[in-house]
């Protein structure tokens, strides 16, 4: 018996020692061919902007290995809600999951909090446009109309709580490459619709966020997280994103959109990020308010970022913090001048 147990210990020791292994090999070939298309490793990776198509917001099926692949939306309703609504697929071939998540807020403290795991063959996925469909309830459809606006409709209800909800875009959407994988981004889109809280039916209407990532197992060997945060003016976003390399080193993104014009890539030397304060959190110091400036012959801001409340999610595997930002400051472009007073989602994310 004791060498039968032995043996298992042994066993399952070896097999996690090479589940290891294949992801370390995994992703130092990703990082050597990240390192040799851009050569330097230390190269910006975030060097272009990319229009979307609707298939680019679709379902990436994949047959080669496991991958990570997540649909992401989040509200500021007027009416002193908010949430955040996450579908996330780990699929290869017909193998996988998919977990669903909704978080619904109420003057920016959490109610609701819902995660539930489905079997990835319970999911009916388009390749061709974003739908998603669970059973038989679709959970996210997505499509451009005749207009050529993008919209989307998100439906989850379960134990009397729900979003049923549209979106409608404002701003145009981009995608770019991170290391490991691909991000896309709509950052500002009108949203109407209700929310079901205790079995309770409420009509809602506010501003939202979307964005769509795929990557690889492998990219918490490439990068140690990120941290993210929306400014949406009245016609004017700026889309901050530092994906972090190292525990004290990072890659900014940040991209300034203006209603349906072609979305400007700002150079990184040109953004500054400042942590004006921290705080202890779940084990972690983290950022609680901060200073961005950017200072571009196209772009000038100066936001200050203040925390109302911030909102740990517990996850395996990575530390993950949903923050609640009270945002100002003035955002200046050519001759238009655009102040900024708002509360906003964002999110910093330590894989370890």
């Amino acid at each position: 018996m004791h060498n039968k147990l032995q043996h298992k210990k042994t066993l399952a020791v070896a097999v996690m020692f090479l589940f290891i292994g294949i992801m370390i090999a995994q992703s130092i070939l990703v990082h050597n061919i990240t390192a040799s298309d851009d050569n330097s490793i230390d190269t910006m990776v975030f060097n272009s902007l990319e229009n979307i198509s609707v298939d680019d917001d679709a379902f990436h099926n994949s047959s080669r290995f496991f991958h990570i692949e997540s649909w992401y939306f989040d509200v500021m309703f007027e009416q002193n809600y908010s949430i955040a609504f996450i579908v996330t697929v780990f699929q290869k071939d017909n193998r996988g999951s998919v977990l669903c998540g909704l978080y619904l807020y109420k003057n920016t403290t959490l109610v609701v909090q819902q995660r539930k795991n489905f079997s990835f063959s319970q999911l009916s996925a388009s390749e061709e446009r974003p739908l998603l469909v669970l059973g038989n309830t679709t959970i996210i459809d997505g499509l451009i109309n005749k207009t050529g606006l993008w919209t989307y409709h998100i439906s989850w209800e379960l134990d009397s709580q729900g979003v049923d909800l549209q979106f409608v875009n404002i701003t145009k959407g981009w995608k770019s490459d991170i290391r490991g994988g691909w991000w896309l981004a709509i950052p500002n889109l009108r949203v109407s619709g209700n929310i079901l809280l205790n079995g309770e039916t409420i009509p809602v209407t506010g501003e939202g966020y979307h964005d769509h990532n795929w990557f690889r197992l492998c990219t918490p060997f490439i990068q140690k997280g990120w941290h993210f945060i929306n400014i949406p003016g009245e016609t004017i976003d700026i889309t901050y994103v530092q994906v972090m390399k190292t525990q004290f080193k990072g890659e900014v993104l940040a991209v300034w959109n203006q209603n349906e014009k072609t979305p400007l890539l700002i150079p990184a030397d040109d953004v500054n990020l400042t942590v004006t304060e921290y705080m202890f959190d779940h084990g972690r110091w983290i950022p609680k308010n901060l200073l961005l400036q950017i200072n571009n012959e196209q772009v000038q801001a100066d936001i200050t970022l203040q925390t109302y409340n911030v909102h740990y999610v517990k996850l395996p595997f990575l530390k993950y913090w949903r923050y609640h930002l009270k945002i100002t400051g003035t955002i200046i472009t050519g001759s238009l001048t655009e102040t900024i007073d708002t509360v906003q989602i964002s999110e910093l994310i330590k894989f370890y």
